[in-house]
């Protein structure tokens, strides 16, 4: 398990140092008094997993009066909050001495949470379609072929083969033509109507907070994660589909441009929709009336430096233990030690991938 892993790394680096170093693993089951208890007061939070976990517990840190900022360690398959906060090349190119040395160099920035209702949060996106089915198989049959150990260090890469493959029993299984949802969504921006899609006659849509998706592919160039706007892509075939994916690999010059933009939808009433929010998958049911996507609340999120210098100083500086634990202190205002820090901010790590939207 990478969690663990991390969390042993941790372990090591700093025991028989006189500091303390804490990970704390998440508890799935009721991660909200976990997360309020360890964060309420704190100066910083650090979130170790996928887009999936991340978001749950960002939207755990939603529900604080004054929620600390985050940053992230990226250790899910498509990790696209870290990729679009810059945590995810930061973490690829120096690892934890890397993550260390940017904190003091971190701006504080806003990030909107999306909310369904009173239940769901989410950071990046939200899949109606194929997408959702896709990742819904793959959440139901993962845990049934546990990995060997030895293919632990390769889950990531084997993870996307699996996803590939369930993606092509669904393109050559009826669930293409079967099973689509039913019922109108209705979008508006600051009021006033904008579209009304059809969604029976929709083979994937999605609605994006961010500019990247499935593990790096590039959207809307104009994304903003914190300006209370969404984009939305409708993919009438799965063709459309097809070209959007292949589209948002071929890099910044090319991303696909959205069908509209909105700050609100209104799912249809006393239906089931089986959804996916930030790669994990949902049932959002409304027994009567209808439920509305809008914007929950904005947090702080730590972003790391993407200026050429401060790059260059991360990837060749290569900091010892002691040079890492003194970059940390600005970060904290009068910590002097890793047990202090400790007292200041905490640590949360996924006990797995698998995660809940579901709040």
């Amino acid at each position: 398990m990478e969690g663990q892993r991390l969390a042993d790394t941790l372990n090591q680096d700093f025991s028989g140092s006189g500091h303390n170093i804490h990970a704390v693993f998440v508890n799935h089951h009721n991660p909200m008094s976990q997360v309020s208890s360890l964060s309420a007061g704190k100066d910083l939070v650090v979130l170790a997993g996928g887009d999936g976990t991340v978001s749950m517990l960002a939207g755990c840190l939603s529900m604080l009066d004054a929620p600390p900022p985050f940053a992230v360690i990226p250790l899910g398959t498509g990790n696209d909050l870290a990729r679009n906060t810059g945590w995810f090349r930061l973490w690829r190119e120096g690892g934890l001495d890397a993550f260390f040395t940017a904190l003091p160099l971190c701006s504080a920035e806003s990030i909107d949470i999306w909310g369904i209702g009173s239940d769901y949060r989410f950071l990046c996106y939200a899949g109606i379609g194929l997408d959702a089915r896709i990742i819904s198989f793959v959440d139901r049959h993962r845990d049934a072929f546990p990995l060997p150990h030895k293919l632990e260090a390769q889950r990531r890469f084997i993870t996307r083969i699996v996803y590939g493959a369930a993606a092509l029993r669904h393109l050559t299984s009826e669930l293409v033509k079967g099973r689509k949802q039913r019922g109108r969504m209705d979008f508006s921006i600051r009021g006033e109507h904008v579209e009304s899609v059809d969604l029976h006659a929709t083979e994937v849509l999605l609605i994006a907070s961010i500019d990247s998706y499935a593990g790096g592919g590039c959207l809307y160039k104009k994304a903003s994660r914190s300006d209370g706007i969404f984009e939305v892509y409708r993919f009438p075939s799965l063709m459309s589909y097809i070209k959007f994916l292949f589209k948002t690999r071929l890099g910044r010059k090319f991303t696909p441009e959205p069908s509209f933009r909105a700050d609100n939808a209104i799912l249809p009433g006393n239906s089931t929709l089986n959804m996916q929010l930030d790669g994990e998958p949902v049932e959002v049911t409304t027994t009567s009336g209808s439920r509305t996507l809008s914007l929950h609340r904005v947090i702080p999120i730590l972003i790391p430096p993407d200026d050429l210098a401060a790059r260059a100083r991360i990837r060749k500086k290569s900091p010892s233990e002691k040079e890492v634990k003194a970059e940390i202190s600005p970060v904290i205002p009068g910590a002097a030690s890793a047990s202090q820090m400790r007292d200041q901010s905490a640590g949360v790590l996924p006990e797995n991938h698998k995660s809940s939207c579901r709040k």
